[in-house]
């Protein structure tokens, strides 16, 4: 098993980033109590490592496969950022019923 310097030293950006995502997640599972389960971290310190993490996994998504191959969360990614700005992610409007008809 390679340690996360050796994984760094690489200069492999995939390896690099599934070392550091191995790393947090053995820091989170490696500091909760053994008959609770509870995290014994500080719970600012469990939200950095939870969001680094995200991050690192999101990262690694987003990497080409070794076929060349995009992952869907690029490509949506991508298609959002190729959207013009006035571009809305909301549903449209609800239909309202013609003028007169209908309770007022």
């Amino acid at each position: 098993m390679e340690s996360l310097e050796d994984a760094i030293a690489t200069g492999d950006r995939r390896v690099s980033l599934e070392a550091i995502r191995k790393y947090l997640a053995h820091e989170l599972e490696g500091n909760r109590c053994r008959q609770c389960a509870m995290s014994q971290l500080r719970t600012g310190d469990t939200a950095a490592l939870v969001l680094r993490l995200m991050k690192v996994m999101e990262e690694i998504e987003a990497l080409p496969h070794d076929n060349g191959v995009v992952s869907e969360l690029d490509v949506l990614r991508q298609r959002k950022s190729a959207r013009t700005p006035n571009a809305s992610d909301s549903a449209p409007p609800p239909q309202r019923g013609i003028s007169g008809q209908g309770s007022s």
